[in-house]
């Protein structure tokens, strides 16, 4: 089977800081949204030396004020894969003090929680660090049992369960 990816140089060469630029510049919410999607699944890894840029701007856009964005920049977190956004996922998902000062203060939407759980479930699958897939796993299970939280945001904590690879019962 053919590999049509372009060689790593040129993505961090060229395509990272393109979509970067567009993720960080541009104006228009959709074009926001899929840029830093498209950021997402190339990942941590093959981003290079710009890893730490794209993570902390996708943080960034956590506080953008524009619902289509927010969700977008959770779910892309945990897509990129990188280990440290972990609490940050959690604290979203949880609607935390920490997780209300990644929004810009105030309540985490229903929606934006919903998504940072799903975005921590694909941070668990894309990593091979376990001690990361028992702590997602922790993380979703809570939110299962928690009796304050919306039907929502537990019913997508149970899907994102069913993403977990939960290989042996020592994850859960």
């Amino acid at each position: 089977e053919e590999d049509l990816r372009p060689p790593q140089s040129v993505i961090e060469a060229e395509v990272v800081p393109a979509l970067l630029a567009v993720m960080t510049k541009d104006e228009m919410p959709n074009v926001i949204s899929s840029a830093t999607m498209a950021l997402a699944k190339i990942g941590a890894d093959s981003c290079g030396e710009r890893a730490r840029d794209v993570q902390l701007a996708m943080r960034a856009l956590l506080d953008s004020g524009n619902q289509e964005v927010v969700e977008a920049a959770a779910l892309a977190l945990g897509l990129f894969g990188s280990p440290s956004v972990a609490p940050d996922l959690a604290s979203l998902l949880a609607d935390t003090r920490a997780g209300r000062e990644l929004v810009g203060g105030g309540k985490v939407s229903t929606r934006t929680r919903a998504f940072a759980g799903h975005g921590l479930a694909q941070l668990a699958r894309r990593t091979k660090n376990t001690e990361i897939s028992r702590f997602a796993a922790h993380q979703l299970v809570a939110i299962v049992d928690a009796k304050r939280c919306t039907d929502e945001v537990r019913l997508a904590a149970l899907n994102a369960l069913a993403v977990i690879p939960l290989a042996s019962s020592e994850l859960v």
